[in-house]
């Protein structure tokens, strides 16, 4: 299910999902808008829901480039730490992590489980 919507709209009432996941997405948001996505995500999941996403360990910061060659794409590299201590403060336990691809294209794939029924601000 891929849903677009205006990053400011309510798409679902709280506790509505039992699942959420993005991935290869996070890093192409620019970094102050993280914090307020994750609380969203929380909102929306119900208790003991869980959040599948993958992060980017580069530090290259926030840029924009040509991807592929054609399109021009925003990237927000160097947000992981960040994006897991906001997680963790919100009240994500973090289930599991995995790496994947390569040294020049790692991202890795973390899955977390809402462990309280409201968040701290």
């Amino acid at each position: 299910l891929m849903i677009r919507r205006p990053p400011r709209s309510t798409l679902f009432p709280y506790t509505t999902l039992f699942r959420s996941i993005s991935i290869l997405a996070i890093l192409h948001l620019p970094k102050e808008h993280h914090k307020k996505l994750f609380k969203d995500i929380y909102r929306f999941l119900k208790p003991k829901g869980r959040l599948l996403i993958s992060l980017t360990p580069e530090e290259e910061g926030e840029y924009i480039n040509q991807w592929m060659g054609k399109t021009k794409m925003y990237w927000a590299t160097g947000t992981m730490k960040e994006d897991l201590d906001i997680l963790k403060k919100l009240g994500f336990k973090l289930i599991w992590k995995k790496e994947l691809g390569s040294k020049k294209d790692k991202h890795i794939y973390f899955l977390f489980k809402k462990i309280r029924r409201t968040f701290h601000k």
